[in-house]
């Protein structure tokens, strides 16, 4: 009996499988647990610096595992050629949202969040003042300038937010084409 040979086209469907696991798993798991949990078992302080760690490292890892499963696409050695548009659009959109959250959106909501926090530490510094000098103009117009850096937050943050969730559910959208290939 002849052994199988190895040949790369053999070897697309496990790695493809294993890249599209990998990139669903872990961005269902970083969107819906980590960050949960994260938030409420720290400290603001704790949760702000881990995820000044996370999410750009995620990003960067989430638009990785998109490619490699769509350079991985099982098919007749052309790369994208039995591929149809159920197949490349949802790649398409899901590297588009993911490129878009690390290059541009994430830095910025992370940028925006460090403003959040240095305007509240100088809030609770113009609090003991103002409660030391009675000085009421001053504690409102740091209300002001807080309320416009937190709005600038919320801004970005919800982009990114929605960036993610779009690239998620360019990769249900695969992963249900995917799974309705299976025999």
């Amino acid at each position: 009996m002849d052994s199988p040979t190895f040949t790369a086209l053999a070897a697309l469907p496990p790695i493809h499988l294993l890249c599209f696991s990998s990139l669903l798993g872990a961005t269902l798991y970083q969107s819906f647990v980590i960050t949960k949990i994260s938030y409420r078992a720290l400290p603001m302080s704790a949760f702000r610096s881990l995820q000044k760690q996370v999410w750009p490292f995620y990003f960067r890892a989430q638009a990785a595992f998109i490619f490699a499963t769509a350079i991985t696409i099982p098919g007749d050695g052309s790369l994208f050629r039995s591929a149809g548009t159920l197949t490349c659009l949802p790649h398409a959109v899901a590297l588009t949202s993911a490129l878009l959250n690390t290059f541009i959106f994430e830095s910025a909501t992370r940028k925006a969040m460090i403003e959040v926090a240095h305007q509240e530490t100088r809030d609770a510094r113009s609090q003991i003042t103002k409660d030391a000098d009675l000085n009421k103009e001053q504690g409102d117009e740091t209300s002001t300038t807080s309320k416009q850096i937190k709005k600038r937050f919320s801004s970005k943050h919800a982009m990114c937010i929605h960036l993610n969730l779009v690239t998620m559910g360019a990769i249900l959208a695969y992963g249900w084409t995917l799974a309705s290939r299976l025999n």
